[in-house]
């Protein structure tokens, strides 16, 4: 007699350091947006448990198991309470460490700070580990060279914590996010292929691509460098579009020609990435994370190849299993520059 492999998800919540009992559904959105991760999960309720949720703020983490490995997959806190006093069950959704920076409100100006003292300055502040690569520009050199109208909102001075930090990731050329209770500012990078995908092993699987990128576009960056009293205009393009045809126009103050030309790249890069984008469905794993690169193998399409993982959605349910959603972009497959 044959053996069947068979998988035994389980889930376990844990609230303000103690497990809790009842939790039949969750669902976690993991993205790399630069924006907080979120969770949401149902449990039964009843009269005793409800002094959990009395005590504000409200730790959750939430952890899940796949073939005897227990991995947390989101730590943060709960945002909102929703409490059915006929059928007693509860929904909590919450989101990670990220909505710290995002609640925290600033008015500083960081001057004789360096990207990476400013990340560990808040990191600080909050109670939250720190994984940062050391730069080394003082902010005040971005502000000489006019970007402050980037860092703070248009008309006043108050902003986020977390719109400075992604600000600054953005300027050093780095990527940020919060993963547990630790928050990661440092190079972007690309990593490695780290999983084949295929229709086989897939439970739903679509791919699409946006015709109007994929005709071609260009960028033009504009810009006025007041040192030199001289206009700078710098472009980039994506496909096979006409050379001086701009379908973009930015304009930025106090760009360099290099920095234009970077700059242009660059937004030409993140948009050129929308044309082609795959989406599937799976048995969900622990391993699978926004940022991870994945070959897209067997379609017999001119689709296969390599894409960038942007988002995961995994859910859990008793009665439905442990699967994961996953969305990923193909990189810009052609860019010419034109200075």
């Amino acid at each position: 007699m044959s053996q069947t492999n068979v998988r035994l998800p389980n889930l376990q919540v844990i609230v303000d350091g103690l497990p809790i009992v009842g939790v039949y559904e969750a669902e976690i959105r993991s993205n790399a947006y630069l924006g907080a991760d979120s969770f949401m999960f149902r449990a039964t309720l009843s009269s005793s448990d409800y002094g959990v949720w009395t005590t504000l703020p409200i730790q959750i983490e939430l952890q899940f198991c796949v073939d005897e490995i227990w991995q947390s997959l989101i730590s943060g806190f709960a945002d909102t309470i929703e409490v059915d006093a006929i059928r007693n069950n509860i929904v909590v959704t919450g989101r990670d460490r990220t909505a710290i920076f995002i609640a925290a409100q600033t008015q500083e100006s960081f001057q004789n700070l360096t990207s990476s003292d400013v990340a560990t300055l808040l990191c600080g502040r909050h109670g939250i580990s720190a994984s940062v690569t050391p730069t080394t520009t003082l902010i005040g050199r971005y502000y000489q060279d006019g970007h402050t109208r980037s860092a703070l909102s248009q008309h006043g001075r108050a902003t986020t914590e977390w719109d400075v930090l992604s600000w600054l990731a953005q300027l050093e050329g780095y990527d940020i996010w919060v993963a547990g209770a630790t928050l990661y500012f440092q190079p972007a990078s690309t990593s490695a292929i780290v999983a084949v995908v295929a229709p086989a092993n897939c439970l739903d699987m679509r791919l699409s691509r946006d015709l109007s990128i994929g005709a071609g576009f260009t960028v033009r960056v504009q810009s006025w460098d007041s040192a030199s009293q001289q206009g700078i205009s710098a472009q980039a393009s994506y496909g096979s579009i006409a050379t001086g045809t701009a379908s973009m126009v930015a304009l930025r103050p106090n760009l360099s020609l290099g920095d234009a030309q970077a700059l242009a790249q660059k937004l030409v890069s993140q948009l050129g990435g929308h044309e082609r984008t795959l989406s599937y469905e799976t048995p969900a794993d622990l391993t699978t994370m926004p940022r991870m690169q994945i070959q897209l193998a067997n379609t017999n399409t001119d689709f296969d190849g390599v894409y960038m993982v942007y988002e995961v959605e995994r859910r859990f349910s008793l009665r439905h299993g442990f699967t994961q959603q996953v969305q990923a972009r193909r990189p810009s497959w052609t860019i010419s520059s034109i200075s």
